[in-house]
């Protein structure tokens, strides 16, 4: 299983990272710099996580919810 995140155009990611509960890094994403892409879930049980994504302006934290 996957999942896909998008940005807006005029803001392109540079970096993503799927963090759980405990704050623990499950997945890092970095070196984008593109406006789409596709986290494959590995084995990662069903529950609650938080995509975190760096943008030149900032950052953005995301619930995910994997069922």
């Amino acid at each position: 299983d996957e999942f896909y995140v998008s940005s807006d155009p005029e803001h392109p990611m540079l970096y993503a990272e799927v963090v759980d509960l405990t704050g623990r890094i499950i997945n890092q994403t970095p070196r984008i710099n593109a406006n789409s892409i596709t986290i494959q879930r590995g084995d990662l049980p069903p529950g609650l996580y938080f995509l975190k994504v760096r943008f030149e302006e900032g950052f953005i934290t995301q619930k995910v919810v994997l069922k």
